[in-house]
């Protein structure tokens, strides 16, 4: 049984694209995770800051 050329081809941009979903997938992952990095570094950053300002307004 023989297989078409464009059943061959259509097999082959299947495969490719399925890699490149993969691909995005975990793209999409690592930059989610580097987001909830940076917010929790911004919160902590937020919290750090209140606290030596409002130190330096109860000095005042």
């Amino acid at each position: 049984m023989t297989v078409d050329p464009w059943h061959e081809a259509l097999a082959r941009q299947l495969g490719d694209t399925r890699a490149s979903s993969r691909e995005l997938v975990l793209r999409s992952r690592a930059l989610i995770e580097e987001n909830h990095r940076l917010l929790d570094e911004n919160y902590r950053l937020r919290q750090q800051r209140a606290s030596i300002v409002g130190g330096a307004q109860d000095r005042q």
